[in-house]
C-alpha cells in the first residue's frame, strides 16, 4: 500500500476533530472522549487516512496518550509472536539448507 500525503482539507478536519474530541488531562496526557480514538478520528476524516497521520497530528497538537494497563502487555505479546514467527522461519530455512546439502 502506498502511503499518501494528507490534504490541507483533511488536515483541517483532523485538527478540528482532535480539538473537539481529545483534550489534555491533569497528568499532562491526552485523553479521548468516550467512543473516540485515533482510529475513529482517521476514519471520520477519510476512509484511507493512515493511523500514523492522526497519531503525529495528535502528538503535536494535544500530546501523547496515556497507555492503558493492558496495552503494554498486548504490545509485548505481539512482539513475542513476531519473534516466534521469525525464529520459525530461520529454523525452517536451516532445515531446508541441511536437506539440500545432504542431497548433494
Amino acid at each position: 500500500m502506498t502511503k499518501r500525503k494528507i490534504t490541507i482539507e483533511e488536515q483541517e478536519k483532523l485538527f478540528a476533530l482532535l480539538r473537539l474530541h481529545c483534550r489534555v488531562e491533569g497528568d499532562g496526557f491526552a485523553a479521548y472522549d468516550d467512543g473516540w480514538n485515533d482510529a475513529t478520528i482517521a476514519t471520520a476524516v477519510a476512509p484511507d487516512l493512515s493511523l500514523s497521520s492522526v497519531i503525529t497530528a495528535r502528538r503535536s497538537l494535544i500530546g501523547k496518550l496515556r497507555a492503558s494497563p493492558g496495552e503494554g502487555v498486548a504490545q509485548l505479546l505481539r512482539r513475542v509472536e513476531v519473534l516466534e514467527q521469525q525464529m520459525h522461519k530461520i529454523v525452517l530455512s536451516g532445515l531446508l539448507d541441511a536437506v539440500e546439502q545432504s542431497d548433494e
